[in-house]
């Protein structure tokens, strides 16, 4: 299985045209068109040198982009597309997609014959752009003919008959999906809006393609050991895994991922490399892009190769490097290409033989701020985690993201931020976060990769002789030291649990992450950004958990007791309405009451609908009853105009006490993009995890006057009034014996009974605010703080008469005859 495939496809040409009088909505993902038959080599030699394949160029180069493009608007995820009049995509062998331009760009009207007129072995596709973002391969959308339709499957057959469709899948992992394919995009796109219209239709969206990246950053710092593995070479004490001490070489009980298999959905993997003798499935294997069962990579496809080396590369066998589980076993996946994916083939990758492979390894994602991901990719990786693996799941690993030095955060994809998905951010041997690993609340483990100027990168295969990363002839060429990125500490964690999973083959998707985070070791212990929950376990966003221990992972999981099953808690707060002040440090807070869930929280979801024009402007906070901080969101640089039903996660209180008060605090924080604020339209927040035994809840307290950000004149005077409620273990009202209010952390008031009401004359100065509150069994519940600001305001000029009414001239005098003007302390005033 050394080279790549020998036949072709014929040529599919795909067209579209817009009519101005008809205006189509589409949704969804793209999915490859049907599979060419074959055609000479000769033929594939000249289309490979005839067209340039999509290079990390400027896609704008056209200088008539802008009036080149036609809109069309998407349902699935709001977005806008622009269809580029003078751009198409060609898709050539191997499945690699080709940006070529047309020159003079097209008319609404000529579209159509001018994609007919260009040929590719397997077919010309029209290319959109978001609108309004920056145009670039993250921008980049294509169109298919597929259609995925929420309908029951005994209906199928005569709802495709009906329509003028064929039944393209009925996928296992999405039993209440069906996709269809119509004859070409435009056919899809005039049926879609009939076929929402039938009856029996609870959904249908057109699929549409994105093309996602790999997580890789090269760059030329060279060294001559694997470092991550054991600390050397110039790295320092205590940024290794730690997994010697788990692999016992010469000594028995030792683990090597013996019988585990790791699917490494990327670019493809070189099955024949000679330190994967031993380590590769090649029964299993699949391509997503040719739709066979080569995983090879095509000559310039070098990524996967060296994600498989990390992960399992065969150890003690005399030959170049060794991956974190030397015995697992290696399944190429390839998906991640220079082509436009669909939802349903990235589905298909991660729900491909749940029940054989084991761990699937994502070292790839998408560029931009914002990603949400389709239904059939959700149900893919919720029926895998919850069936694969007879019942114990499937486990994902998916890199973390390589955006951290430009605002980037796992929470901005829904990739990421899945429950069944282990975000996975990178260290370096010099003892600090990469600084381009993306941070985040969802973050659950990091592992070493390259760093900064000075820091080692990672050693492992690379596609062999001059192929690859490293074009050196003979053995040197078989390897790179310099692999880094997200897209190497991925793997490094995958390989980890395949260790793991030898050591105790009954451990649930939930329970590997259980111990990932209760064996990690706190990271630069002495970074401001650690934090410990309430169940005594520290998180950090730039490190999660912190970097992976994996000889005590591998200890923790041979003892390792199974959780109980989890019981989903979901409130839903909707028609909210809820204004976000523009610019305001105050923000707008929406609370969530649950005084008796009583469940050991894992995951905490929150699923968030915001209107408002630039959403990169927006900081999400969320805070557990404990008080433990979530950050969801950053101010960053998304211009986005919402948030449409976007779901953040945050692992940040596992093992904590759900019962209580959780608050989501809203801000806008600059008024450089949008000057009105935006609005809070609903709310859902979901807290995953195991039921507990009763407990009795804190009471529920908060300030209700004045609001946070109040500014008062010195000795005005203010009155706080606060709000206090409290159940007992059975979920009945109970009483609240006192209410005590502290102004900076000092005690200036105890009231007993309600309502409570402290009046008070605070001096000039920041004044914080908190109100605690005590039941008969002497718990205590806290509000979130009041900040209050008491200074001698500015006055007021509330009106001018000056001389000129209109207009004034720089040689005559302008007469301020009468101003009135009010200070809010009635001090006295001087004009000047």
């Amino acid at each position: 299985m050394n080279s790549k495939k020998s036949t072709l496809r014929p040529v599919i040409c795909l067209a579209v045209i817009l009519i101005f009088a008809i205006g189509f909505i589409l949704s969804g993902t793209y999915r490859n068109p049907k599979k060419p038959g074959k055609a000479e080599s000769a033929q594939k030699a000249a289309e490979h040198l005839e067209r340039k394949k999509i290079s990390r160029e400027d896609p704008e180069s056209s200088p008539k982009r802008a009036r080149s493009l036609m809109k069309l608007s998407l349902s699935d995820n709001g977005e806008t597309l622009e269809i580029a009049l003078d751009q198409a995509i060609l898709r050539g062998v191997g499945g690699i997609d080709q940006l070529v331009q047309l020159n003079p760009p097209a008319t609404p009207e000529s579209l159509k014959k001018r994609l007919g007129e260009l040929k590719a072995a397997r077919g010309v596709f029209p290319l959109a752009y978001v609108e309004g973002a920056e145009k670039g391969f993250g921008s980049m959308r294509s169109i298919t003919s597929d259609i995925r339709v929420k309908i029951p499957r005994e209906k199928a057959a005569g709802f495709a008959r009906e329509h003028g469709l064929e039944i393209l899948a009925l996928p296992e992992y999405a039993p209440d999906w069906v996709v269809f394919t119509a004859s070409e995009p435009m056919e899809a796109l005039a049926k879609i809006d009939g076929i929402r219209r039938d009856s029996e239709v609870e959904s249908a969206d057109v699929l549409i393609g994105r093309r996602p990246s790999t997580m890789a950053l090269p760059n030329d710092t060279l060294i001559d050991d694997q470092w991550h593995l054991k600390a050397s070479g110039g790295a320092l004490e205590g940024t290794d895994m730690n997994v010697e001490d788990a692999w016992k070489y010469g000594e028995t009980g030792g683990v090597r991922g013996t019988g585990i298999r790791i699917g490494i959905i990327d670019s493809g993997i070189q099955t024949s490399h000679p330190d994967f003798i031993g380590n590769i499935d090649t029964i299993n294997d699949r391509d997503f892009i040719d739709d066979d069962n080569d995983p090879n990579p095509e000559s310039d496809e070098d990524h996967g190769t060296a994600v498989g080396g990390v992960a399992a590369a065969r150890g003690n066998n005399a030959l170049g490097v060794s991956g974190v589980a030397p015995e697992a076993i290696l399944v190429g996946e390839r998906l991640i290409t220079d082509s436009f994916i669909t939802d349903m083939q990235i589905a298909d990758a991660l729900a491909h033989l749940p029940d054989l492979i084991e761990i699937k390894n994502n070292s790839w994602g998408y560029r931009g701020f914002l990603h949400k991901t389709g239904p059939l990719v959700k149900d893919a990786m919720k029926t895998s985690s919850t069936t694969g693996r007879g019942g114990k799941g499937t486990i994902f690993t998916f890199s973390a993201g390589n955006d951290g030095d430009d605002g980037g955060s796992g929470n901005y994809s829904e990739l990421t931020n899945s429950i069944y998905s282990i975000g996975v951010g990178a260290t370096d041997s010099l003892g600090k976060r990469a600084f381009y690993s993306s941070p985040g609340a969802n973050l659950v483990i990091s592992a070493p990769s390259h760093g900064f100027r000075g820091a080692l990168g990672i050693t492992t295969t690379d596609r062999t002789g001059v192929s690859g990363y490293n074009n050196a002839n003979g053995v040197d060429g078989n390897y790179t030291d310099d692999f880094s990125g997200t897209s190497s500490s991925c793997p490094a964690v995958s390989g980890a649990i395949a260790l793991m999973l030898e050591k105790n083959p009954n451990l649930g998707w939930r329970d590997v992450q259980a111990i990932l985070i209760r064996s990690a070791v706190k990271f630069r212990p002495d970074d401001v950004g650690w934090s410990t929950n309430a169940a005594g376990l520290h998180f950090n966003n730039d490190f999660g958990a912190g970097l992976i221990d994996v000889t005590a992972a591998v200890n923790m999981a041979e003892t390792w007791t199974n959780l109980e099953p989890s019981t989903p808690l979901v409130l839903n707060r909707e028609n909210l309405g809820a204004t976000i002040p523009d610019d305001s440090p105050v923000g707008r807070v929406i609370q969530f009451s649950l005084p008796t869930s009583n469940l050991i929280v894992e995951h905490v979801t929150m699923k968030l609908n915001i209107s408002h024009s630039s959403i990169g402007e927006l900081e999400i906070i969320l805070t557990s009853p404990t008080g433990m901080v979530s950050r969801l969101a950053e101010e960053h640089g998304d211009d986005g105009s919402e948030y449409d039903d976007f779901t953040f996660n945050t692992v940040r209180s596992w093992g904590e006490n759900s019962s209580g008060v959780w608050s989501l605090k809203i801000l806008d924080r600059s008024s450089v993009d949008n000057d009105t604020g935006g609005t809070i339209n609903s709310a859902e927040i979901t807290i995953h995890g195991v039921v507990a035994a009763p407990v009795n809840p804190a009471p529920i307290v908060s300030i209700t006057s004045p609001l946070s950000g109040t500014v008062i004149s010195p000795n005005a005077g203010l009155a706080v009034a606060v709000s206090a409620s409290d159940f007992d273990i059975d979920g009945e009202l109970d009483a609240v014996t006192a209410v005590e209010l502290f102004d900076n952390g000092v005690s200036v008031g105890t009231q007993t009974v309600a309502p409570y009401s402290f009046n008070l004359t605070p001096a000039i100065g920041v004044h914080s605010f908190v109100a605690k509150a005590r039941d008969t069994e002497d718990k205590i519940g806290s509000s979130l703080p009041v900040v209050v600001t008491v200074k001698n305001q500015t006055p007021v000029i509330n009106s001018v008469v000056i001389n000129a009414t209109d207009q004034a001239f720089d040689d005559t005098p302008l007469i301020i005859s009468s101003v009135d003007v009010t200070d809010p302390e009635s001090d006295a005033i001087t004009i000047t």
